[in-house]
């Protein structure tokens, strides 16, 4: 038996021929290439083909030709495929060793062709040429003039589409009953909120950062009535975060570190909120997190995992490694925190503000370590568990999603964690991005709601966003 497809069919030819020893032959056709490459080009491609795990675990898409030691492969490949032409050749010369070692080298064999993302005469007379010779058959290997079924003639079911017509499941509808299925487990578990941490640190794969946050400081503009201070700061990783610090001539005295899912630039534009916060004389930190602002547009370029316009190679990449985007932004946010703690010429109270999906980022860092004096959630995904039940989602709530993690928690789990008096949820919403209103809101943080015993609300709804800034700053009161 034989097996071969190209691109997602190479991705499945690949998992096939490495795990089910009835397959003799195999050509994965652009597909096969090697995950450093790839990071450092177009970024992991569609979702199955990132599995859980898979690098953190020390393995590579070499790993997949080389259990199949020493059967019949051929790797087919083209020069500017999005699946980097020198991660190909890395990888046939690392399983090359493989098969040497068994004896068979003559049994992997690569063929690449100047083509782009496609299946070329070049590449197919090859493919051709390959399985006459490993399963016996017979004929040319030229490619051929053939007629091509029409549609109709390949339809199995009267209308063609298999799932209406034998009334069967969707994607969708299976994700969703699985989801429903370990939410109702999730409820025999323990909700203690350390428990709840200890998970969530799991499957996010932070590390809370050790070192003081390196700064520089890089000068600052004179506004009408307040100052903008430029830093760079320090990240967990190789790269720094901007940050701009906005100080009012007129200072109330507290300081508020604002997260806008849009970027620093956006936040500070007349009338949004930065303004809003730093008119009414707070001092207002505003940052650019890692796929965002100046540190956004990462992987934009090529493949096939930008949907709405987000790069949903990043959340991929934090599969792989069990690094996830929440985890690395968590980071982050610790590091935000120490470096303006530190500033400080006294204490003083910080309070943190998130609009957007970098609110499931904060209720994570703030589960994970909580330097903050008040937390404020502007539209907040009100649970991941919305993610499943939706099946025309917003692709920005991937992103600040930590897969795996509805095994064992969502994000009112994460709320329930906090004192009341020290959290305040705006206008939450669901995966489409629709506000739910109070009564949607109440029933799905009523845990948290029936713990308050006379503390002052942490759930406001139908609330306007020009008037977020009094809204917060009546809070931080």
């Amino acid at each position: 038996m034989g097996v071969t497809g190209r691109s997602g069919g190479g991705t499945q030819t690949a998992y096939i021929a490495a795990l089910d020893d009835r397959v003799l032959a195999a050509a994965p056709e652009c597909y096969i290439t090697s995950f450093d490459k790839l990071l450092q080009s177009a970024g992991p491609q569609d979702a199955e083909q990132n599995l859980m795990h898979f690098l953190a675990k020390g393995l590579d898409l070499a790993d997949l030709i080389e259990v199949r030691a020493p059967k019949p492969t051929l790797i087919v490949s083209t020069t500017r495929d999005m699946f980097s032409i020198q991660g190909v050749r890395d990888t046939y010369q690392e399983a090359q060793k493989a098969f040497q070692a068994l004896g068979k080298t003559e049994q992997l064999a690569k063929v690449e062709d100047d083509a782009a993302h496609a299946s070329t005469p070049k590449n197919r007379e090859a493919t051709y040429a390959f399985f006459q010779k490993y399963l016996n058959n017979p004929g040319s290997s030229e490619d051929q003039t053939v007629t091509i079924f029409s549609e109709e003639d390949l339809f199995v079911t009267p209308g063609g589409d298999v799932q209406k017509d034998r009334k069967g499941e969707s994607l969708f509808s299976m994700n969703k009953k699985y989801a429903a299925d370990m939410v109702q487990k999730r409820a025999q578990q323990s909700t203690d909120p350390k428990n709840i941490r200890a998970k969530a640190i799991s499957y996010s794969g932070y590390k809370h950062p050790t070192a003081s946050p390196s700064v520089l400081f890089s000068g600052k503009t004179q506004m009408e009535t307040y100052t903008i201070e430029k830093y760079l700061l320090k990240g967990p990783g190789d790269y720094h975060l901007p940050v701009l610090w906005l100080k009012p001539v007129n200072t109330s005295g507290k300081a508020i570190l604002l997260l806008d899912d849009r970027g620093k630039a956006l936040a500070l534009k007349q009338g949004e909120l930065a303004h809003q916060l730093v008119s009414a004389g707070h001092e207002v930190i505003v940052p650019d997190l890692s796929g965002t602002g100046e540190l956004g547009h990462g992987y934009m370029q090529g493949g096939d995992s930008v949907i709405e316009g987000i790069p949903l190679n990043l959340w991929y990449a934090g599969i792989l490694t069990h690094k996830s985007l929440v985890a690395v932004r968590a980071e982050e946010i610790s590091m935000l925190a120490s470096f303006i703690k530190k500033s400080f010429t006294a204490p003083r109270p910080l309070a943190v503000v998130a609009a957007g999906t970098f609110t499931s980022d904060l209720l994570h860092a703030a589960t994970f370590d909580n330097p903050f004096d008040g937390i404020v959630l502007l539209r907040p995904l009100a649970s991941y568990q919305s993610i499943t039940e939706e099946r025309l989602y917003k692709a920005k709530f991937a992103m600040s999603a930590v897969a795996g993690a509805m095994q064992a928690y969502d994000l009112p789990d994460l709320v329930a964690g906090f004192r009341q008096s020290k959290l305040l949820l705006v206008n939450p919403v669901d995966a489409t991005d629709q506000e739910l209103g109070q009564e949607v809101s109440g029933s799905i943080f009523k845990s948290t709601l029936s713990k308050q015993s006379g503390q002052r609300s942490f759930l406001r709804t139908s609330v306007k966003p020009e008037e977020y800034g009094p809204t917060i700053g009546d809070w931080l009161k």
